[in-house]
């Protein structure tokens, strides 16, 4: 026997439509976001009422039931969270509701059984990611001028986080609650991104940033502080170059080790570094102290490679 079934997230009012055979678990779900697409992660802080909540519907199975169930992770929901409804000839809806909170984080299973009035059973199994913990603070948070009256800001992403990011959140305010302050910007980073460039702000700002994953958790007293330039605000002369080194662009000493490029620019620790290779930039990194580098590009890269720091630039030629 063969049925159709479709499972409607009520959480995200997204419809989604699988197939399944009777007794079988070859259905595949791929649950979406209201807030970032493509998204298959929960939190009780932003699901409607902190529940997941959603029915499958199974067609063409009869005109009575004889039982029906569902399972999180191999246990039984309470017989008040499922309930029962017919959904025209010979078809009816599971529904059911998962508390999210005090789920772990990660990734769990629904499974939901029927058994038709003739003793066919349909079943299907389907995951459900959970993510009830805002990300950490970013970490390795450094800045530097991309251009005399804008600022990048680059960081590494928090360590030991489940769920991926979708957001970054930045302010000049500092946060003393987890609600983010009123002057706070956000830019989209489900593409894997960890820097903010063209930031149009006075050398000496403090900027505050903390990201958001997708299951829509974040917390603004994770933010980290990072401050543009060395000069106090509205200070004007003597400031740092755009390589973070008073006054005019400094010379790069660069020497190849295979695909690993060693050298030194300047003094500064924290300046950017990057490798661009046929007008692509494959690599970043920042100065150590006294103005130290090391960066490696990838191996099927050969030619010659650009390495900018700061304002500076040197070419190399990778074999």
């Amino acid at each position: 026997m063969f049925n159709t079934k479709v499972l409607l997230p009520l959480v995200t009012a997204i419809f989604l439509f699988c197939a399944a055979s009777a007794s079988a678990d070859n259905g595949t779900l791929t649950y979406a976001s209201s807030a970032t697409a493509s998204s298959n992660w929960y939190s009780a802080a932003s699901a409607p009422g902190g529940n997941f909540a959603s029915n499958w519907e199974f067609y063409s199975v009869g005109g009575s039931v004889n039982s029906y169930s569902v399972d999180l992770d191999n246990v039984q929901l309470p017989a008040g969270d499922v309930t029962l409804t017919p959904n025209g000839t010979n078809a009816w809806d599971v529904n059911f509701t998962v508390p999210l909170a005090g789920l772990t984080d990660g990734g769990h299973q629904i499974s939901i059984t029927l058994v038709s009035g003739d003793n066919t059973p349909y079943q299907d199994t389907e995951p459900l990611n959970v993510e009830n913990t805002p990300p950490g603070p970013v970490i390795n948070i450094s800045a530097f001028q991309d251009s005399p009256a804008t600022w990048e800001v680059d960081w590494s992403d928090p360590p030991n986080d489940t769920a991926p990011l979708s957001e970054v959140a930045y302010s000049t305010t500092q946060p003393t609650s987890a609600t983010p302050p009123a002057d706070t910007q956000y830019q989209d980073i489900s593409d894997g991104s960890t820097s903010l460039t063209g930031l149009p702000y006075p050398n000496g700002t403090t900027l505050w940033v903390w990201v958001t994953d997708v299951a829509g958790n974040n917390d603004a007293l994770n933010a980290q502080s990072i401050l543009l330039g060395t000069q106090p605000a509205g200070q004007t002369g003597g400031g740092p170059g755009a390589d973070g080194n008073t006054g005019s662009a400094t010379p790069i000493t660069a020497s190849v080790h295979g695909h690993t490029i060693k050298g030194k620019a300047g003094k500064k620790a924290k300046v950017k570094v990057t490798a661009t290779y046929k007008g692509k930039v494959v690599a970043k990194t920042t100065t150590k102290a006294g103005g130290a580098y090391t960066i490696t590009i990838p191996s099927r890269d050969k030619g010659k490679v650009v390495i900018t720091v700061g304002s500076s630039k040197k070419t190399v030629k990778v074999k």
